[in-house]
């Protein structure tokens, strides 16, 4: 049994037939096709494709974690670190072919393990954006079956929230990232949704701001906005690169094709661990296979160590519109009712042994 036989089993397709799975079959073959071809490494003929040669370990294992009082089945919420914590925010769930959205506000506590109940959000939505500036959480946007230009403020010390000012325009599915200028060291939060352009939000004055508009030019959207290690770049991804926005000067440069291809924006989470690695995590829509942990090394000068790994599938429970954390460089990965915990130190994997 080859690789391809294996994956279509693990990915439970059973029912589907002869000519959907010949589709579905066709797509894996070419994803790693094009894995091993950005790699740079001989494939096989044939129908069993395997890249040859290893090439550098990489770090990071998916494992299952039991978190007491875990959020229940709403998924497509808004996680926001602050500190040690993680807050999660509202959602929505299917009910009879139709959504239900959730105010619901929770906290989790990575060094207990803990959720308790939070802050609930005013109106009941989903796919809002968040960042935390100066331990306030600014949450932007989302969805209540019609996008919105909401705007609030968390305070989570005293636990309130409020609206402040709205976007100029609706969105949903936005990423949100804090920024501390260059010019006079203060803050910004930059956010961009499903129509791609980045704006700028300064919660000094709580006043919105055009910044970049699709800035990598035509019909490219800006998808999960990640701030540098250093709060001064921006980080985004399109369909098919990963781009570093140089913020104080106002360009955009590619870091590295991706050859998988990018899902919607609400389907792609992305964050920033210590070292510089950029992890990529997406889950998938109908038949789409790119589902998956990738990551990236960020912080060298020299392209050829920009290269895109595979880092592990993430389970079924978690394969629609997930929500992620990144807490002490460790992942949470949060979706229908559940709370993953993907260790970016864990023992080294070859890329051959987590593809096939």
């Amino acid at each position: 049994m080859n690789f391809v036989s294996e994956l279509l089993i693990e990915r439970n397709f059973d029912g589907v037939d002869a000519a959907g799975l010949a589709k579905k079959k066709e797509k894996l073959e070419a994803a790693l096709q094009g894995y091993c071809t950005y790699l740079n490494r001989d494939v096989r003929d044939g129908d069993e494709k395997i890249c040859i040669e290893n090439p550098v370990n990489i770090p990071g294992s998916i494992k299952k974690e039991d978190l007491e009082g875990r959020p229940d089945t709403f998924y497509a919420g808004e996680m926001v670190v602050v500190g040690d914590k993680f807050f999660r925010f509202g959602g929505r769930h299917v009910e009879e072919n139709s959504y239900v959205y959730e105010n619901r506000g929770d906290v989790h506590d990575t060094y207990t393990g803990r959720w308790a109940s939070s802050i609930d959000l005013p109106t009941e939505q989903s796919s809002v954006g968040g960042a935390e500036c100066d331990w306030f959480i600014y949450l932007f946007g989302g969805s209540d079956g019609n996008s919105l230009s909401t705007v609030y403020k968390v305070d989570v010390d005293r636990g309130a929230i409020a609206s402040v000012t709205p976007m100029d325009e609706t969105d949903a599915d936005i990423k949100a990232a804090t920024i501390t200028e260059k010019t006079d060291s203060s803050k910004a939060i930059y956010y961009a949704g499903w129509k791609g352009d980045i704006k700028r939000f300064d919660p000094a004055q709580l006043t919105h701001s055009d910044f970049m508009e699709k800035p990598s030019g035509g019909d490219d959207k800006a998808y999960c906005l990640v701030a540098s290690n250093d709060g001064h770049d921006l980080f985004y991804m399109t369909k098919e690169a990963l781009h570093r926005i140089n913020v104080a000067e106002k360009t955009s440069t590619k870091v590295a094709d991706f050859s998988y291809g990018l899902n919607y924006p609400g389907d792609t989470n992305c964050a920033l661990a210590t070292d510089g690695t950029f992890y990529l995590v997406q889950s998938f829509i109908d038949d789409d296979v790119t589902r998956g942990v990738f990551s990236i090394a960020t912080e060298s000068e020299s392209s050829s160590d920009h290269i895109w790994y595979f880092n592990g599938d993430i389970p079924s429970h978690l394969s629609k519109v997930p929500s992620i954390a990144m807490v002490n460089d460790n992942l949470f990965i949060s979706g229908y009712g559940y709370t993953d915990y993907f260790s970016t130190s864990g023992d080294a994997k070859l890329a051959d042994d987590l593809l096939l």
